[in-house]
């Protein structure tokens, strides 16, 4: 079970959001295996999410800076994105331009807990401009997924990503105060 029910709820309020903001829900409804592979994004970023809060992250990735890639279950997760992107029925380009996508956004992720395991997160501001880093940078990644496979222009993106990069601002800090016990 990936989500609980409260979960699901939440990510069709941001996919029909979404399509409602980039004026894509025609084609949302039209063609909504495409929707999957942002599904599948948003599922592997958080078991990666839960992998580090589960490991001791900062720890894990000092010892192995390439967990994401090389864990097992978090590969079958990666596998299972890239399943989708690759079985999806959109031109070459797109599917190349999901595949970067997702590098870029796992290079990002790698070298933003290297940097933290080399200088610990000390101040406030730091805190939050991790976050905006981090979690802010998600969900517009996960609007991005969606704006490839749907083949939305940039323009008609931008107003919708800051109200997710908004809305996952105000995830993690409910996640964070989740995870309390767990620190």
């Amino acid at each position: 079970q990936f989500y609980p029910r409260s979960g699901y709820l939440l990510y069709y309020f941001f996919l029909f959001t979404w399509a409602d903001s980039c004026k894509m829900l025609e084609k949302l409804l039209a063609s909504p295996e495409h929707s999957l592979i942002a599904e599948a994004f948003m599922r592997y970023i958080i078991e990666i999410d839960r992998e580090i809060d589960n490991q001791d992250g900062v720890k894990l990735l000092e010892r192995n800076p390439s967990v994401i890639r090389s864990d097992p279950r978090l590969s079958r997760f990666r596998s299972q994105l890239l399943g989708r992107i690759a079985g999806a029925s959109l031109p070459a380009d797109i599917k190349s331009n999901l595949t970067k996508e997702l590098t870029d956004f796992e290079i990002t992720c790698q070298e933003i807990c290297r940097k933290n395991s080399a200088e610990p997160i000390k101040t406030l501001q730091s805190v939050l401009v991790h976050k905006e880093n981090t979690v802010g940078a998600l969900f517009e990644e996960w609007a991005s997924f969606l704006n490839l496979a749907y083949e939305v222009s940039p323009e008609n993106h931008h107003h919708v990503s800051r109200i997710f990069w908004n809305t996952g601002m105000a995830l993690q800090m409910l996640d964070d105060t989740l995870d309390v016990p767990i620190d």
